[in-house]
């Protein structure tokens, strides 16, 4: 449309004449000159013609040159001071020069008046007789004419044009410039910017705002969409224990490399195993993997809701990571450490002030959380798995259509619930990936791993949903601590290094509870969990009296006293004799006959793995 526009305008701007009607000289000028010129011959010769009618016939041609001024007239033997009086009767608008005008190099002089006009602004009419006088003087009529005017509304058009192809391009370019813009440049930069991102921060958030893109549709836009899709992909597939692969891969220009050296960290590893997985497994089918995933979600949302993260996903099982720093965490037992020493929380605090992990949580904001918050944040996210999964498993639920499934139904008499073990103990690992070129996980290889595992494991032989390492609970805050329960001491396969076992108890699974562990985000930034409020909410039931005599059962059954102690446990078993822990305790001491065994040294075995 542009080009078409200029196209239809810019011939009328090439030629002014078409708007006022005036070209360089008209036909009745250039044909009244000659008459006039004819006129002299005639007047001279003849006598026919008047000295009115050739006065009134000069004055008429001096009208006539509306824009060409005359600036002189000679015709043939007429004086110029006539003619030139004649005209000024008529208009006075003319610029009278009574001598012939001089050309001198590029301007005109005018002796008279000593005026100077550049030789492009005048311009001549002349007529010669084509037979000499009687006299033989040479015969001749010619005028000059001032074209400044006309030059100056021809100019006046040139830069009228010249303004509209500045403007017609400045347009074209901006909306060529635009388009460029939108449809090439700024899916690129952004390509551009998601890779960078990737390599400085492979963890990061990739959302961006779609709705001003503008070019919904295009190659460029589904390319970048691609590449975000794929980048997405590497997050979840790698998660944090890939990290170092993608941002090695991402700043590098070689060829890819993901068998890179592992390097060690300290983390929290949480383990997580659904019950009846492979009895699940057989009657549920086709709708397992739905059925993995919707508990899946459960896990996963609440390990990033409390700044951890899904590492792996093996069948029933669930590998969760709170990673706390790369290395090992100054003034962590070492487990392999026979002869270790926990410091205390004074000490800690100093070898570790400058120590943290960012993370936004649910929020939008990062804040430093330290290694103590972060163990008490993975407490309460495992903690909020279970009451999830109690609230999953209700009628109104988001398992309650798998436990509505015929097969299930009839397998387990219309009894089925999703129950899950946990086990958390922190320490160091090898993160890394394990592989090879055709594939690999992205993981953490470390005794600590395993160990968490062992406390899973160890769920089911204790009665109780969730089971913590004695490091992990050193590491925790006073509050974390008042809310746990120590349940016994024990020695792993592998291992002679005692390892105590304690649990944290859920009492109350209703809306109070749940609404106590949520996370709390002020000006998007996700708050500290509230520990003497989620106590509150969860363990509200938990009886005061019962945990006291637990305690003290425990503290005699370490020692050996275990007469006084099998009364404590038998009195807590009067209080609530569902509890687990009382339970595994009781059949241990009744199993060794009521008394502890010559070599005691305040732990025993852990007769599964």
């Amino acid at each position: 449309m542009i080009v078409l526009a200029m196209i239809m305008i810019f011939p009328f701007l090439d030629d002014p004449e078409a708007f006022t009607g005036e070209t360089e000289f008209t036909s009745y000028e250039v044909m009244k000159l000659n008459d006039l010129h004819l006129m002299t011959d005639t007047f001279n010769n003849t006598g026919n013609v008047t000295v009115d009618f050739f006065k009134q016939q000069i004055q008429g041609y001096a009208n006539s040159a509306d824009l060409k001024k005359i600036i002189y007239l000679k015709l043939n033997s007429w004086d110029v001071g006539v003619t030139n009086s004649w005209i000024r009767e008529v208009t006075d608008k003319h610029v009278l020069f009574s001598d012939v005008p001089a050309f001198t190099g590029d301007n005109v002089v005018y002796r008279r008046s000593d005026a100077r006009l550049p030789a492009s602004d005048v311009t001549e009419i002349a007529y010669k007789c084509t037979l000499p006088t009687k006299d033989g003087d040479e015969c001749s009529t010619f005028a000059y004419y001032d074209l400044r005017e006309q030059n100056k509304l021809a100019s006046k058009f040139s830069l009228i044009k010249t303004t509209v192809i500045v403007l017609t391009l400045s347009i074209a370019v901006i909306l060529f410039s635009r388009d460029a813009e939108t449809l090439v440049i700024d899916p690129i930069e952004r390509m551009i910017k998601l890779v960078k991102k990737l390599a400085d921060n492979p963890l990061a958030s990739l959302y961006r705002d779609k709705e001003d893109d503008g070019a919904e549709g295009f190659e460029t836009t589904l390319l970048e969409t691609t590449l975000e899709k794929i980048s997405s992909l590497l997050q979840v597939g790698f998660g944090v224990a890939g990290a170092q692969i993608i941002q090695s891969n991402m700043s590098s220009g070689g060829d890819l490399d993901v068998m890179i050296p592992g390097k060690k960290i300290t983390a929290v590893f949480g383990f997580g195993i659904m019950d009846e997985f492979t009895n699940t497994c057989s009657c549920l089918e086709e709708e397992m993997c739905t059925y993995i995933n919707t508990i899946a979600k459960i896990i996963h949302d609440n390990a990033i809701a409390f700044h951890g993260a899904p590492n792996k996903n093996i069948g029933s099982a669930f590998l969760l990571v709170w990673k706390i720093c790369d290395g090992v965490l100054p003034g962590l037992r070492d487990l392999r450490d026979a002869n270790g020493q926990e410091l205390g929380a004074e000490k800690k605090e100093v070898l570790r002030k400058n120590i943290g992990v960012m993370s936004p949580g649910m929020g939008e904001v990062e804040r430093k959380l330290t290694p103590q918050e972060l163990v008490d944040s993975a407490l309460v996210g495992v903690l909020k798995m279970q009451i999830d999964l109690n609230f999953a498993n209700r009628t109104e639920g988001t398992l309650a259509q798998y436990k509505g499934n015929k097969n299930l139904v009839d397998y387990y008499n219309g009894e089925f619930e999703v129950n899950m073990g946990f086990g958390l103990h922190i320490g160091w690992a090898i993160e890394g990936a394990i592989g090879s070129n055709y594939k690999i996980d992205a993981s953490y290889l470390s005794p600590n791993v395993n160990m968490a595992a062992r406390l899973e494991a160890a769920t089911h032989q204790f009665g109780t949903p969730l089971l913590v390492s004695g490091p992990f609970v050193n590491e925790m805050s006073p509050a974390a601590r008042a809310m746990c329960r120590k349940i016994d001491v024990v020695t792993v396969k592998g291992s002679q290094i005692p390892l105590e076992l304690w649990t944290c108890d859920i009492s109350n699974f209703d809306s109070f509870g749940a609404r106590a562990l949520t996370p709390v985000i002020v000006d998007g930034e996700q708050k500290a969990v509230d520990l003497l409020a989620i106590k509150k909410g969860i363990q509200k039931d938990f009886d005061d009296e019962f945990k006291r005599v637990f305690e003290e059962g425990v503290e005699l059954y370490i020692k050996g006293d275990w007469d006084l102690a099998r009364v404590k446990i038998d009195e807590c078993l009067g209080i609530y004799d569902g509890d687990g822990p009382c339970n595994s305790l009781s059949k241990v001491m009744i199993r060794e006959g009521g008394k502890a065994p010559e070599d005691w040294r305040g732990f025993r075995e852990l007769t599964s793995k």
